[in-house]
């Protein structure tokens, strides 16, 4: 029986990548040891600015948590993804259709100067652990082809 359809962006979605995640370990592997603090911050949703926390910690998501303002800070992450719903959305629709992102929709692609997303932080030799473990995040995130996700 399939999953049911959650919502983007929620800790939900989230919790479903790193199930899938977690689930296939030989495939992660094949990335090599990941390890990083990261929030997914989603700006201009219907219910205002949403930031996920996730840790990544061998080859596995370990913690999903929804984090009001407040709480950005106190997670103390590596790094921060962020950019806008309409960017994210159609990030998500197209590793829908097509399985996985296409060239125009990868991680790396839509993080490059002057693209919808970005990625910052407070000390860049920590943000560099985005870039040095980007195949396994890209693979975290094209595991949305398999989640039935519905936008608000």
């Amino acid at each position: 029986m399939a999953n049911p359809a959650v919502e983007f962006p929620s800790a939900q979605w989230f919790e479903q990548l790193a199930a899938r995640m977690n689930d296939q370990r030989a495939k992660y592997q094949n990335f090599g040891f990941v390890t990083a603090r990261a929030i997914f911050k989603i700006n201009g949703t219907p219910r205002g600015d949403r930031a996920f926390g996730l840790v990544f910690d061998g080859f596995e998501c370990v913690e999903v948590r929804e984090l009001d303002q407040g709480a950005l800070a106190s997670f103390d992450p590596d790094w921060i993804l962020e950019g806008d719903y309409a960017a994210w959305k159609e990030m998500v629709r197209n590793i829908k259709a097509h399985g996985e992102a296409d060239a125009d929709h990868t991680l790396n692609r839509l993080c490059l100067l002057g693209h919808p997303l970005k990625v910052h932080g407070e000390d860049q030799t920590r943000v560099d652990i985005f870039y040095r473990q980007l195949f396994s995040f890209q693979a975290f995130i094209d595991e949305s082809a398999a989640v039935e996700t519905t936008f608000t």
